[in-house]
């Protein structure tokens, strides 16, 4: 809510994608950090180590999908290799394609490496929870998930939501056209001679145009 008030200038989820789906956009925490897995909602306190271990499957999904999104990632590399060689394209014009893939893949092994401390956190707190140690602390979850203070916070975050929702349905988000900040697109800008660099999608138009041209430089031996 103060994101959209001040125009962005509060750095924050977005707004948009907590108001399309505020479950889902919870859900989505879940893989994000270890803070955000142990986090219960009141009817989840009512049970909450059963709420803990339904969490294993996101993450699970989320671990099978960077290992597949380095492996992606890792495919590119030899159909770069592909067009400088038997094409005789410049390295250099592969510089920005080169550059996204470099980045995605330094975060997906910090996500992956992050997914090893989410899973450590979520699975030390289901033991807890079960054992003996634990019974108090999650008795007094339990019975917290009726208090009167907590379900005031409830009704506190719905107005806010809706409070953000009105905002957001007026003309630039109830904002002057003077305070909207509007953020540039990434460009890649032409040399003032010579061909033009290659991003990540327009080496996805040259591998698949080329396929179709070549197709014994693809061919599976």
């Amino acid at each position: 809510l103060v994101q959209t008030e001040l125009a962005g200038k509060v750095v924050d989820a977005s707004p948009g994608a907590y108001l399309e789906n505020p479950e889902k956009y919870y859900r989505s925490l879940w893989t994000s950090e270890a803070y955000y897995v142990l986090t219960l909602s009141l009817e989840e306190m009512r049970n909450p180590v059963d709420s803990l271990k339904k969490r294993r499957k996101p993450i699970d999904a989320a671990e099978a999908k960077v290992k597949v999104d380095l492996a992606n990632n890792a495919e590119w590399t030899p159909i770069i290799a592909h067009f400088k060689s038997k094409h005789g394209i410049a390295s250099a014009r592969f510089a920005p394609a080169e550059e996204e893939l470099r980045a995605f893949r330094l975060w997906a092994e910090n996500h992956e490496k992050k997914l090893v401390e989410i899973r450590a956190a979520l699975e030390e707190r289901i033991k807890h929870w079960s054992s003996p140690a634990g019974r108090a602390e999650r008795n007094s979850l339990i019975a917290g998930a009726g208090s009167d203070y907590l379900r005031k916070l409830e009704a506190r975050l719905a107005a806010r939501t809706q409070a953000l929702k009105r905002l957001r349905a007026q003309p630039n988000g109830g904002r002057s056209p003077a305070s909207v900040i509007t953020l540039p697109d990434i460009v890649i800008e032409k040399p003032a001679s010579g061909p033009a660099p290659i991003d990540l999608d327009e080496l996805g138009r040259m591998y698949e145009a080329d396929k179709k041209a070549h197709p014994k430089h693809w061919s599976v031996k």
